[in-house]
């Protein structure tokens, strides 16, 4: 720097004792708690929304590592992702611009470029915009969630599904703009000037994502019940309101109470609280025997275009008394 100093990148050593990398494929043979395939565990399927935010593009599986560790007198793995060293722009050669758009090795880029006899235009061969020499070629301009890839591989990535993304997505969105600016504004860059472009940027690509993969969901979140003069209400937040992303004018929410024997009328509400009325949710409860939990299904309506449903399956509480949310479904 024109000062002197140089400026680097640190890892923190972890506590424990390390283990190496976790598989992206299969379990770990050494770990009795590794009880789901890793290509089937939606933290690491859902990792493909959260490392489009900020363009983690160089996942490895040599870029995890487990270490094993002893809390409160029990012992287990934990598991970190390490180097982070390419995000947000940077890298080795932060001026190429395929880094996110195509794989190191990309075969669908090569196909095309074959049978369109060299038309086709790959991302390897387009050129970007050097935003500073720090933040390289980061930006939200041409940022497609849908068609980000890592540089290399990976069949956790290709098995992400829609429920995936917007449990990933939920997590991106989470933060109020105030909080995010401060706690990104801590590692400033040389040029304050970068610091605000990249915040802003970060801010544009949530939105994005937000935009992109909450749609091909239904949106709601947060299910709660509660106590309601007619007998429970069940209250949820749409997620593509909160994120400005549809008007509440235009959104309604159309929802039915079904059990083995008992189906209710179909009613629309449009407010994000649907009233469950006493007696038809005794009925429902009363209908199924006890041993049949009841559904409540909402479909989320946007421009006269209904969403995939999302289901939830209210039960008594052990005492009989109070009813709560047993399990939530999407599509």
């Amino acid at each position: 720097m024109p000062d002197g100093r140089y400026r680097v990148l640190a890892s923190k050593i972890l506590s424990g004792k390390p283990k190496g990398p976790f598989p992206q494929v299969g379990f770990r043979a050494d770990d009795p708690n590794d009880l789901i395939p890793h290509e089937h565990r939606r933290e690491l399927r859902g990792l493909r929304v959260i490392s489009s935010w900020v363009n983690h593009w160089d996942m490895k599986e040599d870029q995890s590592l487990d270490m094993y560790v002893e809390e409160g007198g029990r012992k287990f793995l934990r598991h970190y992702l390490l180097d982070f060293g390419s995000d947000l722009g940077a890298g080795q050669v932060p001026t190429e611009y395929f880094r996110g758009r195509e794989h190191g090795f990309d075969t669908k880029s090569m196909a095309k470029e074959i049978v369109t006899l060299g038309g086709y235009t790959s991302a390897d061969e387009k050129h970007g915009t050097i935003i500073s020499p720090e933040v390289g070629m980061f930006t939200p301009n041409d940022f497609d969630p849908a068609g980000w890839k890592p540089t290399y591989p990976t069949v956790m990535f290709d098995n992400m599904t829609d429920q995936d993304a917007f449990w990933a997505t939920r997590i991106i969105c989470r933060s109020a703009r105030a909080n995010f600016a401060a706690s990104w504004k801590r590692p400033s860059y040389t040029d304050p000037t970068d610091t605000e472009y990249v915040l802003e940027a970060l801010l544009e690509r949530r939105r994005i994502i937000a935009k992109h993969w909450l749609a091909k969901v239904d949106g709601l979140s947060n299910f709660s019940v509660r106590p309601a003069q007619e007998g429970v209400a069940l209250m949820f937040r749409d997620l593509m309101i909160d994120n400005k992303l549809a008007r509440a004018e235009g959104t309604s929410y159309t929802y039915e109470i079904k059990g083995r024997h008992y189906r209710s009328a179909m009613k629309t509400v449009h407010q994000t609280a649907i009233v469950l009325d006493r007696d038809v949710l005794g009925a429902a409860m009363e209908r199924g025997g006890g041993e049949t939990p009841i559904e409540l299904t909402i479909w989320t309506k946007r421009g006269g275009t209904a969403s995939q449903p999302v289901k939830n399956l209210p039960e008594r509480d052990s005492t009989g008394g109070a009813v709560e949310i047993m399990r939530i479904s999407r599509g």
